[in-house]
């Protein structure tokens, strides 16, 4: 029985049958059948005439064996090639997975961190419960960043404390070094209102602001109808515009001087560049940013040239004075002090300048802020010093609360904590500590501004955490909830699964929130290993264009060493395909020889060296050289492709040998 037969032959239960029961099944091995024989046919048979594909291997084979320090010689410069190309891209892939194990951690590629962009738009409870109602979302961990004087062995130190909620370590992955978490006791919250948190504090503290959460605003509307005292630097010229907007028209400019108090209103107007948050002040819930502006009634100068202002005045040659609106981050608003130290400033040097005449103003402007000793200057500084001690009285006797909550007071500290107090990790574990929390900004409710300081708090220091550039504390957010406190800096949102996360994110940037995500990072970081993979292969494919050069020599050498055989074998019978076939089959095999041995030295300098590396290191935590399997495919591949064209000019060279030139050929 030959090879078609065998094949071709099926068992009696694989036989066709009238019903379709096992139809699928039938079709299936005959199908194979099919496959099979075919390759057979095409390895072993070949057409009528021609030479079996397993005979001109095998020939291309003996060709090669014949002359074996030239095939080394070649096979070898193309595992050279072929190896230099696994050993540097493979150190690529090794950087890239050390890279992303340190950015990747659990639950991070659906992890979300939503910070809020505006003052007018806070990470509240209220914002919180609403994006847990998102769909795809399964949970969220909120923390709160804030200031705290530590108390530990007699010795004092301004550290940063986090505040945390039960989520945060699973959401967060900090690495605990030493220690253990916080317990369940400690990050459990509860509400306590007896008037002694932040809500009592509501219109006590010093500069407290009762202005309401906006949903909405329009240009030119009043931000809270309060007239404010405002003035500009010295010699500079603010334009101010016909409406609160970038491109409305210029009615003049605004001179800048500390002799200057100019009164106005805020209002709410179109988004322009500035230092701090004024120019893009608030975020409406289409999307669009608006910013302060200042409406007023002033003086206004022309510029006539690039850096020169003159006056602008009317037909009567009286200086201009028009109403317009300003740009806030343009002047400085001026508390109540500041007010009352500017207009005694501005009487006391008009009444020198009408005794002494305008040459001693300046002089007299400078003495005052100086420190002089003129009896207004002596005033005011003793007014000032009184205000700031009333205000400072005030603060010290309404901004202090005390944490309500009793127990479980547990804390983590950083590893740069510990060094800055020349103690070990494992002696501060178990040691208590003094803790004030100072609050500011914009975790305090809407309605209060200043500082809330609280009355020191003992903790029991749990575990070390890796944090080596400055000192920090994390500590549970139930104490500073039992206080009162109910915004956040940071907020972590958990998407149910990775591929969520785009849809969740976008629909909390709706809400006019600021979004990032690891995904950003790590997409960044793949690009980048892209680029390094490239032109770490770009070097390994100049070692392999060399070895070409190689392989098409010896090719070629072949060639005009076997003219007489070539011929012999033409008169014989043997087709220019057949020709063509074997010169061919020989580039096959050196090129799939070459890269299967230049992918195995590759592969294995690579793990040499991670070995060495453990071995130095003390674990094999990290690897430095990483060789995927698809990489390994396809750099094989490359090998094969080289090959073939490599010998395909030669093979071409070789079909168009006449025999009877071949034949005399010496």
């Amino acid at each position: 029985m030959n090879i078609k037969e065998y094949l071709t032959g099926l068992p009696r239960r694989f036989a066709p049958r009238n019903d379709d029961g096992r139809g699928l099944l039938r079709r299936l091995h005959l199908a194979m059948t099919g496959v099979r024989e075919r390759i057979a046919v095409w390895w072993l048979g070949g057409k009528k005439g021609t030479i079996s594909q397993k005979r001109v291997f095998y020939l291309a084979y003996r060709s090669l064996v014949s002359r074996k320090s030239r095939a080394m010689i070649t096979i070898s410069a193309i595992a050279l090639g072929t190896a230099a190309i696994v050993f540097l891209v493979s150190f690529a892939y090794g950087l890239q997975d050390i890279v992303t194990k340190r950015i990747v951690q659990p639950k991070s590629m659906s992890m979300i961190d939503v910070v809020s962009g505006t003052t007018n738009l806070q990470l509240s409870q209220a914002t919180v419960d609403e994006i847990a109602k998102i769909p795809n979302v399964a949970g969220i961990s909120r923390a709160v960043s804030v200031a705290g004087v530590v108390g530990l062995n007699n010795s004092r130190m301004d550290t940063v404390v986090v505040a945390v909620d039960g989520n945060y370590f699973d959401y967060a992955n900090p690495v605990v070094d030493t220690g253990k978490w916080m317990s369940k006791d400690a990050l459990k919250e509860s509400t306590y209102n007896d008037g002694q948190s932040l809500a009592g504090l509501m219109g006590k503290v010093a500069g407290a602001s009762t202005d309401d959460m906006l949903t909405d605003v329009t240009i030119g509307q009043k931000i809270d109808g309060k007239i404010v005292s405002f003035r500009i630097d010295d010699d500079v010229y603010v334009p101010l515009r016909k409406a609160p907007k970038t491109n409305a028209e210029i009615l003049g400019f605004v001179k800048g001087s500390v002799m200057n108090m100019y009164d106005g209103g805020l209002v709410w107007g179109s988004q322009y560049d500035s230092v701090d948050a004024s120019g893009k002040a608030f975020l409406d819930q289409t999307g669009s940013w608006f910013g302060k502006w200042i409406s007023t009634e002033v003086p206004i100068y022309q510029q006539t040239s690039p850096g020169f202002y003159e006056p602008l005045t009317d037909s009567q040659g009286q200086q201009t004075i028009a109403k317009g609106f300003m740009g806030l981050s343009g002047a400085k608003i001026l508390t109540s002090i500041e007010k009352e130290v500017t207009e005694k400033l501005i009487t006391e040097t008009k009444a020198v300048g009408q005794v002494l005449g305008d040459s001693t103003t300046s002089a007299n402007v400078a003495l005052t802020f100086n420190g002089g000793s003129s009896t207004a200057s002596a005033e005011l500084m003793q007014t000032i010093e009184k205000n700031k001690q009333v205000t400072a009285t005030a603060s010290s006797g309404l901004a202090v609360l005390e944490i309500k909550k009793t127990d479980g007071h547990e804390a983590l500290v950083s590893t740069a904590f510990v060094k800055a107090l020349n103690l070990s990790k494992d002696d501060i574990i178990g040691k208590s500590l003094t803790l004030e929390y100072i609050i500011t900004g914009s975790v305090l409710p809407l309605g209060l501004s200043g500082r809330v300081m609280t009355k020191p708090v003992d903790y029991k220091i749990v575990g070390v955490f890796l944090e080596d550039t400055k000192p920090v504390l994390i500590t549970p957010l139930a104490d500073l909830i039992s206080i009162g406190v109910s915004r956040y800096n940071t907020v972590k949102v958990l998407a149910n699964k990775p591929e969520n996360l785009t849809t969740v994110r976008e629909k909390i940037q709706l809400m006019g929130f600021t979004t990032s995500s690891i995904v950003d990072t790590l997409a960044q970081v793949q690009k980048l290993f892209t680029i390094l993979r490239f032109v770490l292969g770009a070097f390994g494919v100049i070692a392999l264009v060399v070895a070409l050069f190689g392989m098409f020599n010896t090719l070629t050498i072949s060639l005009m060493e076997r003219t007489r055989e070539l011929g012999v074998m033409k008169t014989l019978g043997t087709t220019d395909r057949d020709v063509f076939r074997l010169f061919m089959a020989e580039s096959l095999i050196i090129g799939a020889v070459g890269g299967a041995i230049g992918i195995l030295i590759g592969v294995i300098g690579g793990q040499i060296i991670n070995v060495v590396n453990a071995l130095m290191r003390g674990g094999f935590s990290n690897s430095m050289f990483k060789t995927p399997f698809g990489f390994m495919v396809g750099v094989f591949a490359l090998a094969l492709l080289v090959g073939t064209a490599t010998g395909f000019y030669p093979s071409k060279r070789a079909i168009k040998i006449n025999p009877l030139d071949a034949l005399r050929y010496e």
